[in-house]
């Protein structure tokens, strides 16, 4: 992978050899996700801005549960959510 990103399998940086195995992508579709070790990860870097990208807001949500997140962390949706009538 040319961009870092984060596994949904681990809460860690993804390693080549994951990224690149089929063993793992079957792994990350029958296990449990990882999002709360996920955003404790991207957290740890003061700074971050974390963008929902597609409709609706539920990322946004679990996001801001995070403790790391309770400290003026930006989270922000792409897309409004389909009531907000702003």
């Amino acid at each position: 992978p040319k961009i870092p990103f984060i596994s949904n399998r681990t809460g860690q940086p993804i390693r080549d050899e994951e990224a690149t195995s089929a063993d793992y992508w079957v792994s990350h579709l029958r296990h449990t996700v990882r999002f709360a070790e996920g955003i404790d990860t991207i957290l740890k870097v003061p700074g971050r801005l974390l963008i929902e990208v597609g409709p609706g807001q539920s990322l946004c949500s679990f996001a801001r549960q995070a403790p790391a997140a309770r400290q003026g962390v930006n989270i922000v949706p792409s897309l409004r959510h389909r009531e907000d009538k702003t």
